[in-house]
């Protein structure tokens, strides 16, 4: 009879490791930048997350390819001292036979001598201010054109000049319809003094007001087309 030859336990330990394959190294990236070094050239690459913009921040999309940053950011917005360009209204209104409405006029000022209405002997002497408009804003309106051409020779309106009222002390005064009364109206004198300074190449802009019709009726010293005359904006160049 043939004897069984077990083997014993610390030899098939010494089996088992010469045949078993050697086990993989498993590397895990650390979470910090990693710097390589090649001879003595040291790159380092980073990589940052991208952060989303606070509540308070303007939206920005940013685009970056082959090195060249490409911007879109949200419509801007007008500051502080800018204004959108304005546009009025003044039209011949058919049903009250009339031309109503409001104009934005841009020009110079320009005070001139007249004498008091209805008067043939010693008549008083006052100041009294023209807006000399030039080809802006709303000086191409051509009911504008119209209500000017029937105007031409009357005291307070004609050509590209329309009246503001008398150059006073206090400011501009001036008399005009409202709600089917004539009414005396005043420029307050921060803002006269801005408009009579409207002058060379100085200019300034009016917002001028007409909501009623005026009556047919001889005219009043300081008398002016527009009830309302309201500075929007003075400077150099508007």
């Amino acid at each position: 009879m043939k004897k069984l030859l077990i083997p014993s336990f610390a030899s098939m330990l010494l089996l088992a490791a010469c045949q078993a394959p050697p086990a993989p190294t498993v590397q895990t990236p650390s979470a910090s930048p990693q710097t390589v070094s090649q001879g003595t050239t040291k790159m380092s690459l980073t990589i940052n997350e991208p952060q989303a913009p606070t509540p308070t921040q303007e939206t920005t999309t940013s685009l970056t390819i082959d090195g060249t940053q490409e911007t879109s950011s949200a419509p801007e917005t007008p500051s502080a001292g800018r204004m959108m360009k304005p546009e009025g209204d003044f039209h011949y209104d058919d049903a009250k036979s009339d031309y109503l409405g409001t104009l934005y006029l841009q020009g110079t000022v320009k005070v001139v001598e007249m004498s008091e209405g209805f008067c043939e002997e010693n008549c008083k002497k006052f100041n009294y201010a023209f807006l000399n408009f030039d080809n802006e804003y709303d000086a191409g309106n051509a009911d504008l054109g119209k209500f000017m051409e029937m105007n031409a020779g009357n005291s307070f309106a004609g050509g590209n000049a329309i009246g503001l009222g008398c150059v006073e002390e206090h400011g501009i005064r001036r008399m005009a319809f409202e709600n089917g009364d004539m009414k005396e109206f005043t420029i307050g004198q921060t803002d006269s003094e801005s408009i009579l300074g409207a002058t060379g190449d100085t200019k300034v802009l009016l917002k001028l007001t007409r909501p009623d019709t005026v009556p047919g009726m001889g005219a009043p010293d300081c008398y002016t087309h527009f009830t309302g005359i309201e500075l929007v904006k003075f400077a150099d160049n508007v």
